[in-house]
Parts: structure tokens; C-alpha cells; sequence
């Protein structure tokens, strides 16, 4: 159902939009995570329009589902690779597998970019702060409850790791994130009503000006 989803919704007229926009300068960059090789792999899909080929439509779709596959919950994305003549199938899962939010790849300088001053904006779709709840005595809450903790401290580190680029390199930097007063909790992590009302709460957000942190907590 979400690649019959994507394919309805990323059509060759996307691509040609994304097309328009790398020619402006702007970059759409996705991560997903190679498991084979258990490092994130960044794509610029603005880059990949501009030069399209006949595959890249089909491509983008591929790198799309591969970044919302969450392990264990979607089937990864297969993506056909060749290196050195031979070819290979890589096996592409969500990019919050290895990292929960990114800026730049390591090799990307902001010093390098032509503007005199920068800002980083981040709209981190998590809490900061969980609130403590009593997890099941049994194994697989135990092995969940863990794997979410880890995934929470992770997209925190993350959070300053890009303090710390944004430092280095003179940039400003303005971090949201979901509110201590949003309480609603959702069933699942589909769960569509706690979708509409955090998607709510961020427009709420955005309209009445919200106060921009300047750094991690």
C-alpha cells in the first residue's frame, strides 16, 4: 500500500518540479540507511531530476518507500546497484536507523556555501523530554521499550551534533519540536488521529509564532 501510495502521489511531473528547483539552487536531500553496509546514505533528489534518466523516476520512488521503512514494520526498499561491472541489490531501510535528523553530509562545509549569514532551522517531530511510563514485564515490551530509548537519545545527540556544526561554523541555529503540553498519545505509530492533532498542534504552532530554541536543552 505505500509504494501504491507513492507511486499515485510521485509522478513525472514531480520530478520535473524538483528539476525546476535544483536549477534555483535548492537541494531535497533523503537519507535512508543501507543495512549491508549499515551506514546512512544520503540522495540528492533535486540533483538526480535535473540529470534524470530513464530510471530516475522509478529511482525516486524506490528511495522514498526505503525512507519511511520502518524495520520490523515495512519491508525494506531493494535498490539495484552496480560497482566495478558487477551489479548487486542493496537493501535500503528507514534513515532513522542510523541517524534520526541530519543537516549536511560530513563532507558538506556550511563555511563553503555563498551566504554571508545562516540559520539552521530544525523541526524535530519527537518529544525532548518523555514523560515515564511502566513497561510491561515481558520480553518483547522490554526489547521495545529499550530499542525506543535508544532511538530517542539518538535523535537527541543528533540535535548536538548539529549545535556543535552550527558553532564551528558561525551559522544561527533554531531547534522546535514537540511541546511538553501536546499530551495525546498515539496507539501506534500510524495512528491517525494522533497524527491530525500533532499535525494540528504544528499548525497552531507555526501561526501563533513559536519561541525557537536556540540550542539542545
Amino acid at each position: 500500500p505505500l509504494r501504491q501510495l507513492v507511486e499515485a502521489n510521485v509522478t513525472q511531473e514531480v520530478i520535473e518540479a524538483l528539476a525546476r528547483e535544483s536549477l534555483r539552487g535548492r537541494t531535497l536531500l533523503i537519507a535512508t540507511t543501507d543495512l549491508d553496509s549499515r551506514r546512512t546514505v544520503f540522495w540528492n533528489l533535486t540533483l538526480m531530476a535535473e540529470v534524470r534518466t530513464a530510471g530516475t523516476l522509478d529511482l525516486v520512488r524506490r528511495i522514498l518507500v526505503a525512507s519511511a521503512a520502518i524495520p520490523g514494520e515495512l519491508p525494506p526498499a531493494m535498490i539495484d546497484v552496480a560497482v566495478d561491472g558487477k551489479r548487486y541489490q542493496e537493501m535500503h531501510v528507514d534513515g532513522g536507523t542510523t541517524t534520526q535528523v541530519f543537516l549536511l553530509p560530513r563532507d558538506v562545509l556550511l563555511s563553503d556555501l555563498a551566504f554571508r549569514s545562516r540559520t539552521i532551522y530544525v523541526i524535530r517531530n519527537a518529544r525532548l523530554h518523555i514523560p515515564p511510563r511502566e513497561v510491561p514485564r515481558s520480553a518483547v515490551a522490554i526489547a521495545g521499550a529499550a530499542i525506543a530509548s535508544l532511538i530517542h537519545t539518538q535523535g537527541i545527540g543528533n540535535l548536538y551534533q548539529i549545535a556543535a556544526r552550527a558553532e564551528r561554523d558561525s551559522s544561527a541555529l533554531r531547534i522546535a519540536f514537540i511541546p511538553d503540553s501536546f499530551v495525546l498519545e498515539g496507539h501506534d505509530d500510524f495512528d491517525r488521529n494522533y497524527m491530525n492533532e500533532l499535525f494540528l498542534q504544528g499548525y497552531k504552532m507555526g501561526r501563533d509564532g513559536f519561541p525557537w530554541m536556540t540550542a539542545p536543552p
